[in-house]
């Protein structure tokens, strides 16, 4: 793999797929975030403000936390019209985040994305850092 990627979107048969990876949790989280960004294909309405939104996640392990994480993302996407652009993370580790996002609502999208799921979800450490294959059902 090429040294330069943080995400890219990867060929399915039926859904999106997406492979992660960055050299910290919240580098990893923050490109989760960036290529779930990418797959909806957003464009701010011209009338865009900024908002923000504090989130805060637990979850037994990484691979929960990146699920939630993505699911939580797509609820700010659909309920609340936020298109999360950037991530200041308080707090991060393998079961828990902290973050504030903030983005520009409202927003247009060009795809529909349900949840991200657990299928073919494989999550990993490496010496260069976390990597993870992320399956999405539109």
């Amino acid at each position: 793999m090429p040294s330069d990627w943080g995400y890219r979107e990867v060929p399915h048969t039926a859904d999106l797929g997406l492979e992660v990876r960055g050299v910290s949790q919240c580098e990893f989280l923050t490109q989760a975030a960036a290529g779930l960004s990418h797959l909806l294909g957003y464009e701010p309405a011209a009338d865009a403000v900024y908002c923000e939104h504090d989130i805060h996640l637990q979850a037994p392990d990484l691979e929960t936390l990146l699920v939630a994480w993505l699911n939580e993302l797509i609820y700010l996407c659909e309920e609340q019209r936020i298109c999360p652009e950037r991530f200041d993370f308080q707090d991060a580790s393998d079961t828990e985040l902290s973050a504030v996002v903030r983005g520009r609502c409202p927003w247009r999208t060009h795809r529909v994305i349900k949840a991200a799921t657990f299928h073919n979800l494989a999550v990993g450490y490496t010496p260069e850092g976390y990597q993870a294959r992320i399956t999405f059902d539109v």
